[in-house]
């Protein structure tokens, strides 16, 4: 049905990542010859095989492509994944349906597929040479979160410390509410009208909190974390520089670290 443009697909994403009308060759040998797709010994197993391929390189181009580093490519490569599960649902049975579901996908990916990732290759071959935190650190965490890691990484890298520290703070504070709220104690950082507290109030409860159980090198760089990350989003003359990040680089890891911990231990 799809050998020749699925084959290649798997073989080589960047050359035969769009399935031309080459990929309609099975199909239209098979019609011509009045082969069935189903039950004929040559091209019903070819066809299945080549489905299988196809489905094996787009798991591997949605794997090397994460939606928080690469959102447009996810998009559409999430919206080719929806077809292709048509695709293997409809055939042989609908063949009809199948071939229009194959023509929809060759469409995707010669006009969005295509497009997006051209458009993120030079994103994507810039190799963070730096990495200040760990890339895995948030992994059993929500996306958003993970895409700001990412970027904590990337500013870092590109001496952009201002920037890396402000990010740094916003994951502090997103996972010191997280931590409040897993320990069901959310309430000591919400004001009368049910608001959240300043980060100021949340960080001094929450190196005060004995509940949250954090450690000492966490409960000390938490206040820095805050501190510069404030320093690189309001001071109008002083700046965050590499040697202030560096100086609290360990206990960063460990103060995200065991906030992880807090909100996944207690789920």
């Amino acid at each position: 049905m799809v050998r020749t443009g699925l084959k290649h697909f798997a073989e080589d994403k960047d050359q035969s990542l769009y399935l031309r009308d080459r990929t309609l060759e099975q199909t239209q040998q098979a019609r011509k010859g009045k082969y069935s797709l189903a039950s004929h010994k040559f091209y019903a197993p070819k066809a299945r095989s080549s489905i299988a391929q196809f489905q094996g390189a787009l798991h591997t181009l949605v794997q090397e492509y994460p939606s928080e580093r690469f959102e447009k490519v996810a998009h559409s490569l999430q919206q080719v994944e929806s077809l292709s599960k048509e695709l293997a649902r409809s055939f042989p049975q609908q063949l009809t349906d199948s071939a229009g579901i194959l023509q929809r996908i060759v469409a995707l990916l010669d006009a969005e597929v295509r497009v997006a990732i051209e458009s993120s290759r030079q994103k994507k071959n810039h190799v963070v040479a730096v990495e200040f935190l760990p890339n895995d650190l948030l992994d059993h965490h929500r996306g958003p979160l993970r895409k700001i890691l990412a970027e904590v990484n990337t500013t870092f890298d590109v001496g952009c410390y201002n920037a890396c520290a402000i990010l740094i703070r916003r994951i502090i504070e997103t996972l010191l509410i997280d931590a409040f709220e897993h320990s069901g104690i959310v309430d000591e950082i919400k004001t009368p009208e049910g608001e959240f507290q300043q980060l100021g109030v949340i960080v001094a409860r929450a190196t005060n909190n004995k509940a949250l159980g954090l450690g000492r090198n966490a409960r000390n760089a938490i206040p820095q974390l805050k501190f510069f990350g404030d320093l690189g989003a309001h001071n109008r003359n002083a700046l965050v520089r590499e040697s202030d990040l560096q100086r609290l680089h360990n206990d960063t890891r460990i103060a995200i670290e065991e906030l992880v911990h807090i909100t996944t231990s207690h789920k």
